[in-house]
């Protein structure tokens, strides 16, 4: 069953199942990629290159500099920027 969710409301990530848990092991995924190129590329951490990294909490997933579509069986979830406000989830 798919569930449409609205931007600027906050979700309890529990209620979501299979879908939150989709979205923080790709926010994980993201920020481990991010990581690595950083180091690799440029032998700097996120903040000497002032890149702003994917974070994942205690029931929630924020898309820090990211914009782009995460596909899970669940659905898609669409991470888009806003002025002054970057969080989805």
């Amino acid at each position: 069953m798919f569930r449409e969710l609205k931007e600027d409301v906050a979700y309890d990530l529990s209620e979501l199942g299979e879908l939150a848990e989709c979205v923080r092991s790709s926010a994980e995924e993201l920020r481990h990629r991010i990581l690595a190129w950083l180091r690799a590329v440029y032998e700097a951490s996120p903040a000497e290159a002032g890149v702003a990294l994917p974070e994942v909490g205690d029931g929630w997933v924020r898309f820090s500099g990211f914009a782009g579509r995460v596909e899970c069986p669940g659905g898609v979830v669409e991470v888009v920027p806003k002025v002054g406000w970057d969080g989805v989830l």
